[in-house]
């Protein structure tokens, strides 16, 4: 036999057991006993949280029945709150200032409606600022309730629930028990779920109120939004700013003129369009996660256009403009990451050039020691196998000055001698060395503008440029094509301008290679220095000209460089006659040099020549020896930059003391540092160093035969 039975004890609490008991063969009875008091009270506790539970489903149901009128679905939920904690009180507290002030109450804390109690000294404070319930199991011993209030109310047990409106703590409902611990974890989640009642209540009504005054707004407004929609309509269709719209699918549902035009295709063909097509580059999916999560987005990206080109766009995108509907501004960036580019490309430049600028001088000087005595121990060997050395240090440094010079056009910063030329003459003139340079397997066309206008320019760097632009068009066509040189006269801004124009058939270039083409040391030939496209730049830009290109792989390339147009007459040049030596002179030439080796160098070459040579090796020192000779002095011949005196000022005391006294300036420096000493003016004689024994004695003998003739 199995039961239950209730049983005293002496101290008068009851214990709850279960027996078994069973008839033995012998006649007597075993019974077994099992004290069952905790399972009863679980069982308890089961019953009393599920009737709880149905108590809090129950009240969720009304509150959904209800009318949303805060104030009386409050006070009903303070009542319910209490029954459901097993409490003995209940209160509804909103924070006023620094205080907070009772509202609603039920059972021992009805009467004080209207109290005030501190909002910083209690255990509601402490409930606001965690945002979570807060249980004081003993009034009289927790420091964090507001004492006075509790040993008035009678509280012995107290949970603080917060209530939210708008995600921010506005008050906090209030559980009170007159015996202390009088809650277990039941009541605590009770007494948050009410809370969370009382401010769904709060949030429904003023959504509610929210929405009815929305309604009045619209049907007040509907014809201002009609109005509105015209407008952004016509903004939309008319702005010159690319402007798009999609929808949760990331469709292209709607854009205007300019956003057709930077995707290159029409308007129907891209409405068939989805954003991820466009965008395969980026990850999109997040982006949009993000996107519709925050309602905006402003981000920098990569555009595919449906015909394959990349565009570097920056757009900013508002979510739900209309519902579904999203709308994105684009601005198209691939103009200013060209500037960009281009900026970079010129501190590049600039940084190099400062350096090649910075070693210019002394390196010309050296250079140029280098190159006239090599040309002497040429000229004076006889043994044929010392000979052949000499010219092997000849070419080097040959070599050397033109890298020098290369160094220095790429980063504009070379000396220029412009004159007003024709560029006709320049291009006819290299024909057959052209055909030459780029080989029977390649075609050479030229189609010249016969009334074509005249530039200032030097031609011998000018000659520069179209040989090595010739050259890269041949390395492009190793099984042989075309290059067509055409000249025209174009207008631009109501600016006259010269165009030379330089085709090829060639390979053609890829985006990236084509952005990094001027780039100094940049080439794709195997053993190329990565100078002659650079050196050509330097040119163009230095001598007031711009250069563009325009190619694609496997279909040539095309350099588009362009002049302003002078309105003067072209200088004709005397023309030199190959192989001939000037006639010696018997002139005296006063020199002037600060770096020695090169003033002896000078001194030696000029004397070979016939000349008399007078030395010196600063300014005063000059001026001290033109004082004191007492014949005449044909000829200056002067570095520009030296200690004390500069050029220009000893050649202005000479002259004034010796009128009719001719003069030849000379120097390593670059354009950028002796160009404000005025020596590169035109009219005034000028030699760059290095120079060759030639260059000198053929500049100083056509200074005293009074003709011009320029130095290659």
């Amino acid at each position: 036999m199995r039961g239950e039975r209730a049983h005293r004890r002496k101290d008068g609490t009851t214990l709850e057991t279960e027996f078994s008991s069973r008839l033995l063969d012998d006649g007597r009875i075993h019974t077994t006993l099992r004290d069952a008091t905790q399972r009863k009270r679980n069982e308890e506790r089961l019953r009393s949280n599920l009737g709880r539970l149905h108590e809090i489903i129950q009240t969720q149901q009304e509150i959904s029945a209800l009318e949303l009128d805060p104030e009386a679905i409050t006070a009903a939920i303070v009542e319910r709150a209490q029954r459901l904690a097993g409490a003995d009180g209940a209160a509804v507290q909103w924070f006023e200032g620094k205080v907070s002030v009772l509202r609603h109450a039920s059972g021992i804390a009805a009467t004080y409606v209207g109290g005030r109690i501190s909002a910083d000294m209690s255990l509601a404070a402490v409930a606001a600022k965690t945002g979570e319930p807060v249980y004081a199991r003993d009034t009289s011993t927790d420091p964090r309730v507001d004492a006075e209030m509790i040993r008035r109310v009678g509280a012995r047990s107290l949970i603080c629930a917060p209530l939210y409106r708008d995600a921010r703590v506005v008050g906090v409902l209030s559980v009170l028990g007159i015996e202390a611990d009088a809650f277990d974890e039941v009541a605590v989640e009770t007494t948050r779920l009410m809370a969370e009642f009382v401010s769904s209540a709060i949030r429904n009504s003023n959504e509610l109120e929210a929405r009815r005054k929305l309604v009045e707004e619209l049907q007040e407004s509907e014809a201002a939004r009609k109005e509105g929609n015209l407008l952004f309509e016509a903004i939309f269709e008319r702005s010159i700013v690319p402007k798009l719209i999609a929808d949760d699918d990331r469709r292209v549902v709607e854009l205007n003129d300019s956003a057709a035009k930077l995707l290159g295709v029409s308007r129907d063909v891209a409405m068939r369009l989805r954003i991820d097509e466009l965008l395969p580059d980026e990850p999109v999916e997040d982006l949009w996660v993000g996107f519709l999560e925050a309602g905006a987005l402003q981000a920098e990206v990569t555009l595919r256009r449906p015909d394959g080109a990349n565009r570097r766009i920056e757009f900013t995108a508002t979510a739900n403009v209309r519902p579904g509907r999203h709308i994105a501004v684009v601005r198209d960036l691939s103009r200013q990451k060209e500037l960009e580019v281009q900026l970079r490309q010129a501190q590049k430049m600039e940084a190099v050039g400062r350096l090649a600028g910075g070693i210019a001088h002394d390196f010309n000087n050296l250079l140029t020691a280098i190159v006239g005595y090599s040309e002497f121990l040429v000229g004076g060997l006889t043994d044929p196998r010392l000979r052949r050395h000499a010219e092997e240090i000849k070419k080097a440094s040959e070599r050397a000055a033109a890298l020098t010079g290369q160094l220095l056009a790429f980063s504009r910063r070379q000396v220029l001698q412009p004159r007003v030329l024709d560029l006709n003459s320049i291009v006819s003139d290299m024909d057959m060395m052209l055909r030459r340079l780029i080989g029977e397997d390649v075609e050479l066309l030229t189609m010249l503008e016969p009334e074509l206008g005249a530039i200032r320019a030097d031609p011998t760097q000018l000659e520069q440029v179209i040989v090595n632009l010739a050259v890269n068009a041949r390395d492009a066509m190793p099984g042989g094509g075309s290059v067509t040189i055409e000249t025209a006269n174009i207008v631009i801004d109501d600016e006259t301008a010269i165009e030379l124009r330089l085709t090829d058939t060639g390979t053609g270039m890829t985006d990236a290679e084509r952005q990094q083409l001027f780039e100094p040391f940049f080439t794709t030939k195997a053993g190329g220095t990565g100078l002659g496209l650079a050196t050509v730049h330097g040119i163009v830009e230095q001598s007031g000209g711009t250069i563009e290109v325009t190619s694609a792989p496997g279909m040539g390339s095309s350099f588009r460089i362009l002049f302003p147009c002078v309105e003067a007459l072209v200088e004709e040049q005397a023309a030199q006659v190959a192989g001939m030596k000037p006639r010696p002179g018997d002139e005296t030439v006063l020199l002037v040099e600060d770096e020695t080796v090169v003033r002896r160098l000078v001194a030696e070459i000029l004397e070979t020549s016939g000349y008399t040579v007078l030395q010196a090796a600063d300014g005063p020192s000059a001026l001290e020896l033109a004082r004191r000779h007492s014949g005449e002095i044909g000829l200056l011949v002067t570095d520009v930059v030296m200690p004390g005196m500069s050029g220009p000022e000893v050649a202005q005391s000479v002259t004034a003391m010796r009128p009719g006294t001719l003069v030849l300036y000379m120097s390593g420096y670059t354009d950028s540092q002796i160009g404000h000493h005025g020596v590169l003016e035109p009219g005034i004689a000028f030699l760059q160093k290095p120079f060759s024994t030639d260059d000198l004695t053929r500049k100083v003998r056509a200074l005293l035969d009074k003709t011009a003739v320029a130095v290659d």
